[in-house]
């Protein structure tokens, strides 16, 4: 599965290794050569911090995929707004990404300066505030979307939502828990059947000096559904 094109630094105690970049039939990169991995720009070097999440339950269920909103905010929200079992924060310079897994997706902001910008995946039920939302977006088939937050800052998000039959599920479900050695950040929910794997979610990092991309997926066993998110920030 061509999650990551190429190989990535080590991460949170994870070392790199070489992989084969034939993509796989479902998770395509979108065609929208702005989301395009900016991988021939030059890196800057960053430093990461993996933090432990605080989340507890152990009847963990996804919600229904068709429930799921990308929704998009022009500040940090409350970190006590999503229960998390895992996260991770990203300096470059002087861009910060804090990226928390979440039982029904992710929730990030990305910082530079003043000025933010915070994504959430999560199910509609989610209570947010909705007076700061600049982008409520029902997640659904494959999609994308394109903000200006000024002259100088852009942001391109596309998302996709796939069900598979059960067979082909199941083995890209695979796939994905090897990947997760070479994600920046990774988890595996509990799963409530001995006949069903744990749900998985998995986010890759790529930050350069005029560019930031979020790579996400995240799988919904109950549903045989795989959702993925590349969200794309440039600034100059």
């Amino acid at each position: 599965m061509n999650l990551f094109p190429r190989p990535p630094a080590p991460l949170c105690g994870f070392a790199s290794r070489t992989e084969s970049t034939q993509c796989s039939h479902s998770l395509r990169p979108f065609g929208c050569s702005r989301l395009n991995p900016l991988y021939n720009r030059r890196r800057v070097a960053s430093s990461r911090v993996c933090l432990t999440g605080s989340f507890m339950s152990v009847r963990f269920a996804r919600p229904d995929v068709s429930t799921l909103m990308l929704r998009l905010f022009p500040r940090p929200l409350h970190p006590e707004l999503f229960e998390s079992p895992a996260g991770l924060v990203v300096q470059t310079g002087p861009i910060r990404v804090a990226v928390q897994l979440c039982p029904s997706g992710h929730h990030w902001t990305w910082q530079w300066d003043r000025r933010f910008i915070t994504e959430t995946l999560a199910e509609k039920e989610r209570v947010l505030p909705q007076q700061s939302c600049i982008l409520d977006h029902k997640v659904r088939g494959c999609r994308m979307r394109s903000l200006n937050f000024s002259p100088t800052l852009r942001y391109d998000v596309g998302c996709q939502v796939e069900t598979l039959e059960q067979d082909l599920f199941l083995r890209m479900h695979d796939e994905l828990r090897d990947d997760c050695e070479k994600a920046d950040i990774s988890h595996e929910f509990p799963t409530q059947s001995r006949f069903a794997p744990g749900a998985i979610s998995l986010v890759r990092l790529e930050i350069t000096r005029s560019s930031t991309v979020i790579h996400a997926y995240h799988t919904f066993p109950d549903h045989c559904a795989i959702v993925k998110t590349q969200s794309l920030i440039e600034w100059e």
